[in-house]
């Protein structure tokens, strides 16, 4: 492609207005783990979903994902992208969510004691989740699980269960909330990319007129 002097991510955006469905990115990681000016550019309104990718490895494929999730739309958007490569890679996919630890008083009757559900009861939430989230178009054959957890601290949850897991790649979506906003995929993305002991993708839906800090 013909630049003619055009900043690069003009010539990306120019080129995925031609009906394009994903645009992959590499994650420099000088300035912003996420990209930082040049994904600034990017993301202002993008015509397609972006997938940046943070490499720790050299994998030719991988075999275990991890897919943090908080049942939004942007988590559903991350469920359909690793779905789609675990099916033509044969990896796969478990689905990850963290509960917040409850006050003394809430949900007493579920537990065994004062600090956690009961395991039966966590069980049954991740069965839900996985036939909620599954996509629709899955095929029959789609290696999916799912663990719910509870814990105070999301992000470190999330980084615990990857090594613990031996998971190769950890995909997730954020909406790129750069303010300090309480979602864990808004702002604590950035400590999960910097701090993943494996790969990272993070999925980022179209239209999305992010503002990224540099």
């Amino acid at each position: 492609v013909a630049m003619n002097g055009a900043p690069l991510s003009s010539v990306i955006l120019r080129e995925a207005q031609r009906g394009y469905d994903l645009i992959f990115l590499g994650a420099s990681g000088y300035q912003h783990p996420l990209g930082g000016t040049f994904l600034e550019a990017v993301l202002t309104d993008p015509p397609a979903h972006i997938a940046i990718i943070k490499s720790r490895d050299e994998k030719p494929r991988y075999e275990r994902i991890l897919v943090p999730t908080t049942g939004d739309a942007y988590s559903q958007l991350a469920v359909e992208f690793a779905a789609m490569y675990a099916e033509d890679a044969g990896a796969h996919v478990t689905l990850f969510h963290v509960l917040p630890l409850p006050e003394r008083s809430r949900s007493w009757w579920f537990r065994r004691n004062d600090t956690g559900l009961d395991e039966q009861v966590l069980k049954m939430m991740a069965d839900t989740m996985v036939w909620e989230m599954r996509p629709a178009r899955a095929k029959p054959d789609l290696q999916l699980a799912a663990k719910v957890v509870e814990g105070e601290h999301p992000t470190e949850e999330i980084l615990r269960e990857t090594s613990r897991g031996g998971y190769d790649l950890v995909v997730f979506g954020t909406g790129n909330r750069s303010g300090r906003s309480n979602s864990f995929l808004g702002h604590r993305a950035e400590q999960l990319v910097n701090q993943a002991p494996c790969t990272v993708v993070v999925v980022l839906p179209k239209g999305l007129r992010a503002s990224v800090p540099h």
